[in-house]
């Protein structure tokens, strides 16, 4: 069994988006990012969520919580769609909680991060 490198893990963020999207088992989501497709006890896990950590810097609950704000960032800035379409689109099931961890991680409620945006788009224009 081949782990990927820091690089490969690195740079599969579009993989890893779908992945995200269409799977609320963030578990699953960083098995198949590192290439290891079965724990087998314990002791494997908590090696592999090294691993994880070391190439990525993050646990992968964060490494995934990062990959979907930054999916909805982007999403808020190029649509129309509202914060609850956007809350499903990028995995999350509660609109409440996905608010409160984006106003955690970005520092903006979701629509204020739209207000924001909107705005500075409209000066570079």
């Amino acid at each position: 069994m081949r782990y990927k490198t820091l690089s490969e893990v690195a740079t599969d963020t579009e993989s890893t988006l779908h992945h995200v999207r269409n799977d609320g088992n963030g578990y699953r989501v960083f098995h198949e990012l590192i290439g290891y497709p079965v724990i087998r006890n314990a002791h494997h896990f908590r090696e592999n969520v090294r691993r994880f950590h070391g190439a990525t810097g993050n646990t992968p609950r964060e490494y995934i919580q990062r990959v979907r704000i930054e999916a909805a960032k982007q999403c808020l800035e190029r649509s129309e769609a509202t914060v609850g379409e956007i809350t499903f689109q990028v995995g999350y099931r509660d609109i409440r909680s996905f608010r409160r961890l984006f106003q955690r991680c970005v520092g903006l409620s979701p629509k204020d991060y739209r207000a924001k945006f909107q705005e500075i788009a409209k000066y570079a224009r």
